[in-house]
């Protein structure tokens, strides 16, 4: 009587593997990057998400010596004809999520923007007129 229970746990396990495997790892899939163009869009006063460069990256991909999951914040290169304007910033991150990091990170500390709920203190988004640069 014990047996087919496990027997049973164990085909279920077997099966969800065999489907996670063939599904892939959930932060790969097409619509990650387009669900954070929705957000910021979804957030800032007039959408803006043609202003960033959204790339997901592999784990390699992380500085030297920053351990994944990992973003990065760089400036667009004028020289670089994959870029049209108005974008002004690439955020690269391992996952969907850590693209979103990268973009409250640089919203905070660089265009000096708070999000939050109105209890905590509320919000100061908004769209400047030229985005800040991260620099060198």
């Amino acid at each position: 009587p014990i047996a087919v229970p496990i027997l049973l746990l164990a085909t279920f396990f077997r099966s969800r593997q065999n489907a996670l495997a063939i599904a892939g790892p959930p932060h790969r899939l097409k619509g990650d990057i387009q669900a954070v163009a929705d957000l910021i869009d979804r957030v800032l006063p007039s959408p803006a998400s043609n202003i960033f460069d959204l790339q997901i990256v592999d784990n390699q991909d992380c500085a030297p010596g920053v351990a994944p999951p990992c973003f990065s914040l760089a400036d667009k290169d004028p020289n670089d004809g994959r870029y049209e304007p108005p974008q002004a910033l690439v955020v690269k991150g391992t996952t969907a999520s850590e693209l979103t990091a990268g973009l409250g990170h640089y919203f905070r500390y660089f265009c000096n923007m708070t999000i939050g709920w109105p209890r905590g203190g509320g919000s100061n988004v908004f769209v400047p007129e030229t985005w800040p640069s991260i620099g060198s």
